[in-house]
């Protein structure tokens, strides 16, 4: 046989089929995608639409303000007036030393302690501590933690009759000029410290102070502080206040108006009422 290549109008119809093929072929690869959507969709769709429902509740984030809030209130600070004593002295120029201590003598209570133990020299002997048989552990220096001390003994007065120590009161408020004007220049007052802060409690106090006339070497104020309630009790604190370089009395005044402000405002639902010495 004789081999004949094949006529121009052949070829064409050859190509034209494998065209038309290779056409239908992705139509229907396209055809085939399209369905699988559709049932993978529909069947989606049903399962939706069938599968059980439950509840949901959406939870916000929990802010730690909201847990604060939710949660019990923290432990009451038991020295809740040291921050008022600390402003006091941060007012002050370097040079200043001072130590501070309040106790409140009813529940037995340290409440404020700024600078408790530091020493303070040239410190006479406390008379109230003369009265009970205490006295400095070393002469002629002492700390506000030391004074505070000699305050709880004599509130405690043990081995003193209730008269005795009624007279004790009476003169811890009758304290007068400790110095001459001429020594002190019209600086050593007694009630012009803390007892002059005070309007509401009444002052029991010891004092004593020495200055050079133009500021304080040595200064100490010693009080045990008495406030009324209208239901006819008392709140007891005791406070004692070491200092040196001071110009003036009327700093320990101060700090004495702010401390009482705090107090009161702590023991509001007591009702404290005027008990003014």
């Amino acid at each position: 046989m004789v081999y004949q290549p094949a006529q121009p109008s052949e070829t064409v119809n050859n190509n034209q089929r494998v065209r038309k093929h290779k056409r239908s072929r992705a139509a229907q690869i396209l055809l085939d995608g399209m369905t699988l959507l559709l049932v993978a969709g529909a069947t989606y769709a049903i399962f939706i639409l069938t599968a059980p429902k439950t509840n949901k509740t959406i939870t916000k984030p929990v802010s730690s303000s909201q847990i604060d809030a939710n949660q019990d209130d923290d432990e009451e600070d038991p020295e809740w007036l040291t921050k008022t004593v600390t402003q006091w002295i941060t007012l002050y120029p370097r040079n200043f030393r001072a130590g501070v201590v309040v106790f409140d003598l009813d529940n037995e209570t340290l409440v404020a302690d700024v600078g408790g133990e530091l020493v303070f020299t040239e410190q006479e002997a406390s008379d109230l501590g003369a009265k009970f048989g205490k006295s400095f552990q070393t002469p002629g220096q002492t700390t506000a933690k030391e004074m505070l001390e000699i305050l709880k003994t004599t509130y405690r007065h043990e081995g003193m009759s209730d008269a005795d120590y009624e007279n004790l009161k009476t003169e811890m408020l009758a304290q007068t000029d400790i110095y001459s004007e001429e020594r002190c220049q019209g600086y050593c007052r007694t009630r012009y410290g803390l007892p002059a802060g005070f309007t509401v409690a009444t002052v029991y106090n010891e004092n004593y102070m020495r200055s050079n006339g133009s500021f304080f070497l040595a200064y100490r104020d010693a009080a045990i502080l008495e406030f009324s309630t209208s239901d006819g009790r008392t709140r007891n604190f005791a406070m004692a206040l070491l200092a040196e370089n001071f110009a003036n009395q009327s700093e320990f005044t101060k700090l004495a108006k702010a401390v009482e402000e705090v107090i009161v405002e702590h023991f509001d639902n007591e009702q404290i009422t005027q008990g003014r010495d």
